[in-house]
């Protein structure tokens, strides 16, 4: 079984990003049922605008939102190793402790299907007004990524967690030997995932045409 990673902060939360007050957000599905789930498929309106309260010089950063930014070095990193499943979004970026150089969101197109039924991740809601999903934790975390439903692409999505970067073992050996700051590969037997997900809707994470491609099918677009 191919030894799947997360890749997630190297560094304390303290030098976390935050979104900054431009951010602006689409006008998300209103339901006809629960009030509650308004505004639960709201979507960035791209560009990613972030703030670092904290001095950051990693290759990699993160903010609360669980965005993943990269700087130049780590995009030419990962292209000159054709690493796949990415596309990099120039975001806007601004620190009071440093002067920023040309940031990127790591967009995530690369696609690892459903979490298997092995992890014991299962439906366990759907909203009827407006589509709003809950999803149980899992019970295996190491069984997450079903190999028939991956498209082969180094860093890829398992829904319900589109926040969270997967990679495939390739990425980790990368990493090291670029010595990428600002980023772990935890393997995935050590997370704890029994808490649940509410993913909201694949297009709130994904490129519009990607996220009707994949998300069609399975009623998650």
């Amino acid at each position: 079984m191919t030894k799947f990673v997360r890749l997630y902060s190297g560094r304390s939360t303290s030098q976390l990003g935050e979104w900054d007050d431009d951010c602006s957000l689409t006008d998300g599905v209103v339901c006809p049922l629960v009030a509650d789930h308004c505004g639960t498929q709201d979507k960035l309106i791209p560009p990613l605008g972030v703030i670092f309260r904290k001095k950051v010089d990693t290759d990699f950063r993160w903010t609360w939102n669980s965005d993943c930014i990269l700087t130049a070095k780590a995009i030419e990193v990962l292209r000159d190793e054709h690493v796949t499943g990415f596309e990099a979004r120039p975001i806007r970026a601004a620190s009071p402790r440093q002067a920023l150089p040309p940031l990127w969101e790591m967009v995530v197109t690369g696609w690892g299907g459903m979490a298997s039924e092995a992890s014991g991740i299962q439906l366990t809601y759907r909203c009827p007004g407006c589509g709003h999903l809950k999803y149980s934790g899992a019970l295996q975390a190491d069984a997450l990524v079903d190999e028939s439903r991956w498209d082969g692409s180094d860093v890829f999505m398992v829904w319900p967690m589109p926040r969270f970067f997967l990679a495939a073992p390739r990425v980790t050996t990368i990493i090291r030997k670029h010595k990428l700051t600002g980023v772990r590969a935890v393997p995935l037997h050590k997370l704890n995932l029994r808490d649940g997900f509410t993913p909201g809707r694949l297009s709130q994470w994904m490129p519009e045409e990607r996220a009707r491609e994949l998300g069609e099918p399975l009623d998650i677009e």
